[in-house]
């Protein structure tokens, strides 16, 4: 009864079932305008509301960006050019579920009361198209 494969099994799939998962993980992509995607390269939970990620425009981000908002060619100089520009340094990311708020290193921002960007809490002039993020970061599995 101890060691019953089935018990186990069970147990396993119980444990599985009620540890909140997150759709957002490590390789995916997400847009805070139209600009340059950024890759998430590390994700930290510190608890059921609240993730923390470091992302990055890396080389594939700004190929695609080039291509499709600059208009330019594979494999050409500018676009090789264009690339090099919009490779990104890490940046860390804050996101917290409970309150919508997504904390960047240039501010925090929560959803526009019209529904449309998220508004800077310290400067309203500010935007972000968080909505991509958000949804990515708080939606559970």
């Amino acid at each position: 009864m101890r060691n019953n494969p089935r018990l186990i099994t069970l147990w396993m799939l119980y444990i599985a079932l009620t540890i909140p998962a997150f759709a957002i993980e490590v390789g995916d992509v997400f847009f805070l305008g139209n600009g340059t995607g950024s890759t998430v390269v590390n994700v930290i939970r510190r608890d059921a509301d609240s993730i923390d990620l470091i992302a990055q425009s890396l080389e594939a981000n700004a190929a695609e960006y080039c291509e499709r908002y600059e208009q330019l060619k594979p494999l050409t100089t500018k676009m090789r050019e264009c690339i090099s520009q919009n490779i990104g340094q890490p940046r860390s990311f804050k996101v917290i579920c409970r309150t919508s708020t997504i904390i960047t290193d240039s501010g925090s921002f929560r959803p526009s009361p019209s529904g449309g960007p998220w508004v800077s809490v310290a400067n309203p002039n500010w935007i972000i198209q968080g909505d991509d993020l958000f949804r990515k970061s708080c939606k559970r599995r």
